[in-house]
């Protein structure tokens, strides 16, 4: 839990709000030259885990990083949230990851989470969402020279429901 005493006008109070952890490392092609859109989706895998202030929710080897990320990065982008609902071509069950909106927030969550985590605000999921995109893209760019932000509008494919 990200902790900060605020001392203005001689006060002594603590804000304490969750950490949204959106991880990945060990970046990599899986055995793909990356030249179709569709490559870079699905075969740009990496370690991957989903954490609230520390307890891991959900982690997978080998994750589609970038499949997710562009589902992710467009249901952050929409000006009207719904539920977000991971959907991946590698996988016939939904829902590797998900944020649901629940009574006191949004709840992130999977179907083969190992924990549960509390509500959280909109702001500090799409936080974690923006966070998590410009990273992958800045690796993405740099190991593959390849801008995953085109792969957000393309008009032949839509990710969410």
């Amino acid at each position: 839990m990200n902790t900060t005493e605020n001392r203005a006008n001689g006060a002594n109070y603590r804000d304490d709000y969750p950490t949204l952890k959106l991880a990945f490392d060990n970046v990599h092609a899986d055995n793909s030259s990356l030249a179709e859109d569709w490559e870079l989706l699905l075969r740009v895998v990496a370690d991957f885990e989903v954490s609230v202030d520390e307890n891991v929710i959900y982690a997978e080897l080998e994750f589609c990083v970038v499949e997710f990320g562009v589902q992710a990065i467009q249901w952050s982008r929409r000006p009207f949230h719904g539920d977000f609902i991971y959907r991946t071509m590698e996988a016939e069950e939904p829902g590797l990851v998900f944020i649901k909106k629940q009574e006191g927030g949004w709840q992130i969550g999977s179907i083969h989470q190992t924990s549960e985590a509390q509500p959280l605000s909109l702001a500090i999921v799409r936080a974690a969402v923006d966070d998590y995109w410009h990273r992958l893209r800045k690796i993405v760019g740099t190991r593959f020279q390849r801008d995953i932000e085109t792969l957000v509008t393309l008009p032949a494919r839509r990710f969410l429901p």
